[in-house]
Order: C-alpha cells, then sequence, then structure tokens
C-alpha cells in the first residue's frame, strides 16, 4: 500500500481509525506524525501499529480508562479506580499473550500472579501515576517499546513534543 494523501481538512486515514480517546486533538501534532508516516513510507495501517504500541497511547489508554471507570462507577476510592483499570489491563495482557513475540515476554503464569495479588500491589499505590509506572516497567521488560527500527520511539518523541491533555 502506498502513502495516503489527505485533503486539507480530512484527518490522515490513521487518526480517524484511533478510537475517540486516542485520537489526538493537537493539529500540530497529527500534521507531525503525518510528515513521519510519509517519510517512513509507512501506509496507514502500518503506521497506526507502529502508534497503538507506543507508550503514548499506552498511557492515553491507562488514563481512560481510569476516568471510565470513574464515570461509571462515582464515589469509589481511588485504589477501587487503580484496581480496575489494572485488572482489565492485565487480563487483556492474557489475551493477547499468544501474540506476544517478545523473547521477553511476561509469562501468563506471572500475568496471573499479578491479577491475584492485586489488591496488595494496589495497597501500594496513591496516585494514578503510581499505576503507569508499574505498566511502563512491565512493557519495558518485555521490550514493548523498542523496535527494530526505531518508529515507535519516533513517534514517542514527536507526541512528547506536545501538549497532549
Amino acid at each position: 500500500m502506498g502513502a495516503h494523501t489527505s485533503s486539507e481538512n480530512a484527518q490522515p486515514g490513521w487518526h480517524q481509525s484511533l478510537p475517540p480517546h486516542v485520537q489526538f486533538s493537537s493539529a500540530p501534532l497529527v500534521n507531525e506524525l503525518e510528515r513521519l508516516r510519509n517519510e517512513l513510507k509507512l501506509d496507514d495501517q502500518t503506521f497506526m501499529m507502529f502508534l497503538v504500541q507506543s507508550k503514548t497511547v499506552m498511557l492515553r489508554n491507562l488514563v481512560d480508562g481510569y476516568l471510565e471507570a470513574r464515570r461509571a462507577w462515582p464515589g469509589r476510592s481511588d485504589r477501587v479506580y487503580f484496581a480496575m483499570v489494572m485488572d482489565a489491563r492485565l487480563k487483556k495482557k492474557i489475551e493477547v499473550h499468544h501474540a506476544n513475540t517478545s523473547a521477553t515476554a511476561v509469562s501468563r503464569e506471572e500475568l496471573q500472579g499479578m491479577l491475584d495479588d492485586l489488591k496488595k500491589i494496589v495497597d501500594c499505590f496513591s496516585s494514578l501515576d503510581d499505576v503507569i509506572g508499574f505498566f511502563v516497567d512491565l512493557e519495558n521488560r518485555e521490550k514493548r517499546f523498542a523496535d527494530e527500527a526505531g518508529y515507535i520511539a519516533r513517534i514517542d518523541a514527536c507526541c512528547s513534543r506536545h501538549d497532549l491533555s
């Protein structure tokens, strides 16, 4: 597939395909990522595959999960919301474990052990940053953000230059 050319007002195809909570509101960031996609000569689907493996998207997913838990079940303690986010993320990692090609992938048994110990883990957390740090450490251990060509690192570098709030 060749590079996608979008009109002036249209969002790139890769951006339109992202879930709403992951889409970027910063037009300069979208434009910078689109320039990177063109420079790398990646089609929209391949670029999106690298983007969704980025630390930026992982963080957006965790924050969205936390905010969604707060909206759906108001009045709970933050630790309950942390546990909900972690439970969902760990179960997802177990569900797609068969597709994890990392030589350093955490085993299904270890992931299940984390689920079994979730209350003890969450009791040590005081903020959403602790939850994020837990998953960044886990993903770094699996070398999830590393790709031989460095595309994921370049995507995260673009994102880090923009306010994503």
